[in-house]
């Protein structure tokens, strides 16, 4: 809309606009152009009208599921997750068919994602009822939206795509039951290039430092075009099961359920649990053991090298601290201040280019100095003047050589304690999804015991009945008649012979049957039956 018509639009038009230009999540897009800072005036005066014209909009068509959020959020910890959110016939589908084709598109892709994991075994982290609720961190609800979104191998594309991250991260373990029950086989290739990317990425880690003259970089290089040329099963391989295995696979499976009993004792487990070879024959709540161990083991994945981080870290302070560039700073437990607190570069970079123009100018104003002067006095002087710039020279070159290494240590610090950062970040992010799906187990054995089940299909499905989702409940439903159920199945009753009837022939060979019967009593011929004649 033009910014002319926005201002003379009437009220009544105004709310139809903005009618039209609701999204689900009950926010307005108005797309409004050709505006002129000098309409201050105007602006305000629109800014209250559209106001109470978005008033207007919520009364007169309120949002679907906006309810009491306390309730719904103290639901989280008690309710059981179903593909379908529970909705009557009449109810409105979950997104407005007119609503923006990208918002349309995610919330479809959600609904699909959220049914898909729940009917493979998952959970999800919050009902898809208030999925906009979490995705916008209302209520509370940003703890949940963290956890999935940490940044790590999965591709982060939004917040309003959990259940699509949450389903591909379901998946991920579905692979990784399967890598762990597969044979393992040395001469394949995807371990052996397992087992090199992994080996090289220990050398570059372990013997490459910052003084090495670019060989760190060089050999980081040549590692990563080596993993850039690796097919993507390959590096799926790679990096989702080899690097999250403490063997790399070299046990198999005898040696991944010893590694996961000592990873679930080591975070505090100790109930007794034995995995299935076939994840199929699994029950769902060993299946949702596995899956925790599998999320304490990307935990591990990323202890380590913070470890390693936070390692490299105290001693280039020590040496920071011993040189006197960390007097007066306080080194934070964090690690989030920035190096440039410790020493600035930018003063550093200053200094270097500094002295270097100090030392090339006394050298330039001797040489010339030198060349004009002829006499003996001259040279005596040129000689003190030359000793004098000598003397200068080696003192810049000190400086220019603490500088130097100053520049490195601190350029040291601040590598080591970015790795720090982002690996604590990746860990924090896991180890709140580990402790989320460790209070679910009580949940889910709940349920296992409401349902009488310990197993079946693929060791964690709910049903191996398809379901259709909300949607296309609301879409199929909507504007039809309600379908008349079957009756149920009635108790058995047992019928006499004699009451149930028979066919026309078995009639007919009954009647033949007490004909010759009563005939035979009587002693007299049974009358023969004229037959009819045809008409002609």
């Amino acid at each position: 809309m033009d910014a002319e018509d926005a201002v003379e639009i009437s009220d009544a038009k105004l709310v139809q606009f903005m009618k039209k230009k609701r999204a689900p999540n009950g926010r307005f897009y108005m797309p409004i152009w050709n505006w002129d800072f000098e309409w201050k005036e105007d602006i305000k005066q629109l800014a209250k009208r559209v106001k109470m014209a978005a008033e207007k909009v919520k009364e007169d068509e309120p949002l679907p599921f906006v309810g009491d959020m306390d309730s719904v959020a103290a639901q989280l910890q008690l309710a059981v997750y179903s593909p379908i959110p529970k909705q009557s016939s009449d109810a409105s589908p979950l997104w407005d068919q007119a609503a923006l084709p990208w918002e349309a598109f995610m919330w479809a892709m959600n609904e699909r994602a959220y049914s898909s994991l729940v009917e493979d075994g998952g959970r999800p982290l919050c009902p898809f009822m208030i999925l906009d609720k979490v995705a916008n961190g209302i209520q509370g609800h940003g703890d949940l939206l963290a956890m999935i979104m940490d940044g790590n191998k999965y591709p982060r594309r939004t917040s309003h795509y959990i259940f699509v991250d949450q389903w591909e991260r379901w998946q991920d373990f579905r692979l990784w039951q399967k890598d762990n029950r597969s044979t393992y086989d040395p001469d394949d290739r995807r371990a052996v290039y397992a087992i090199e990317i992994a080996n090289r990425r220990k050398e570059t880690t372990r013997k490459v430092d910052l003084f090495d003259d670019g060989g760190r970089l060089r050999e980081h290089d040549r590692t990563r075009w080596y993993s850039s040329q690796l097919e993507p099963e390959v590096e799926r391989y790679v990096e989702r099961f080899c690097l999250l295995r403490e063997d790399q696979g070299e046990g198999g499976f005898p040696g991944y359920m010893d590694e996961v009993q000592r990873r679930m004792a080591k975070h505090g487990f100790t109930r007794t649990f034995e995995l299935d070879k076939d994840p199929g024959r699994q029950d769902r709540v060993t299946t949702w053991v596995e899956y925790i161990a599998y999320e304490y083991s990307w935990c591990d994945r990323y202890q380590r090298p913070a470890d390693e981080a936070c390692a490299g870290v105290d001693e280039t302070w020590k040496t920071l601290v011993a040189s006197g560039m960390g007097n007066g700073v306080d080194r934070l437990d964090s690690v989030y201040p920035l190096c440039t607190n410790v020493y600035p570069l930018d003063d550093a970079h200053e200094d270097l280019e500094g002295a270097q123009k100090a030392v090339q100018g006394h050298y330039t104003w001797t040489m010339q100095k030198e060349k004009r002067v002829k006499s003996k006095l001259a040279d005596e002087e040129s000689k003190q003047a030359s000793a004098a710039t000598q003397s200068r020279i080696a003192e810049l070159k000190e400086e220019l050589r603490s500088f130097e290494q100053a520049y490195h240590l601190i350029q040291r610090f601040e590598s080591y304690a970015e790795d720090y950062r982002e690996n604590l970040e990746l860990l924090a992010s896991h180890r709140s999804l580990a402790w989320w799906a460790l209070g679910q187990l009580p949940l889910v054995e709940a349920e296992v015991k409401a349902e009488g089940c310990h197993g079946g299909g693929q060791g964690a499905s709910r049903s191996s009945e398809p379901r259709t989702s909300a949607v296309q409940t609301a879409r199929t439903t909507k504007g039809k008649s309600k379908r008349r159920e079957p009756p149920g199945p009635a108790a058995a009753t047992v019928v006499p012979r004699e009451a149930v009837p028979l066919r026309r022939s078995a009639r007919i060979a009954a009647r033949v049957a007490a004909a010759s019967a009563g005939s035979e009593a009587s002693g007299a011929k049974a009358p023969r039956r004229k037959k009819r004649r045809r008409a002609a």
